[in-house]
């Protein structure tokens, strides 16, 4: 009786000490999710909205371009570009004005 008594004992403090160190596993949980981890989710909800101001601005720039190098072209859109209305140059600063001859110089077809 002593034997079973003294298992149940062991048990009880046992079952104590596991109730206590999960409160206060919780404890320290809720307070990592509460300070921590939330500067954490800012810093990179941080270095998202940066990253996404970057892409924008690069969309930005191209649009703009684009729409210098229309106007110098004398074109209203995109739209009314075509293959004749096209030059391009090579590295060695030959100037194509067909799409077709460059690609195939390009190729070496």
């Amino acid at each position: 009786m002593d034997l079973l008594h003294s298992l149940w004992d062991v048990l009880v403090n046992f079952l104590e000490l596991f109730i206590i160190l999960a409160v206060v596993l919780l404890v320290v949980l809720f307070i990592y999710d509460k300070y921590v981890q939330r500067k954490q989710v800012l810093l990179i909800n941080y270095l998202v909205m940066k990253q996404g101001k970057k892409i924008g601005n690069y969309y930005n720039n191209l649009i703009k371009s684009t729409k210098v190098v229309l106007a110098v072209m004398g074109k209203k859109s995109i739209k009314n570009l075509d293959k004749s209305s096209l030059t391009y140059t090579n590295r060695n600063g030959e100037v194509f004005f067909d799409i077709d001859v460059y690609f195939r110089n390009k190729l070496h077809l």
